[in-house]
């Protein structure tokens, strides 16, 4: 599953956003450095989902219009929600 952002990039994912006329910037890869994981895989996620707010929130306080997040699984949806209710409030999620 970690390899699946990457296959989307590989596919040609941002020339096909720019060619529709997006500004893309250079993607941010979020890792969870091997100093801070732990055995325990819910820590590992809390992690890594505190690491991805951050870059969400930062990139929406930049006046970006859209922010794509490519994860794993849905496991790591938390941290772009977290990072979207720190810049804008309240999200739904759907």
């Amino acid at each position: 599953m970690r390899q699946r952002p990457q296959a989307f990039l590989d596919q040609g994912l941002i020339p096909l956003l720019e060619a529709k006329g997006h500004t893309i910037s250079p993607p941010i890869w979020i890792e969870l450095p091997k100093a801070e994981r732990t055995r325990d895989s819910v820590t590992n996620l809390g992690r890594l989902a505190t690491r991805t707010a951050v870059a969400v929130r930062e990139a929406l306080e930049k006046d970006h219009s859209f922010v794509q997040v490519l994860e794993g699984d849905c496991t790591h949806a938390v941290g772009p929600i977290g990072g979207l209710a720190q810049a804008k409030g309240n999200p739904g999620v759907v």
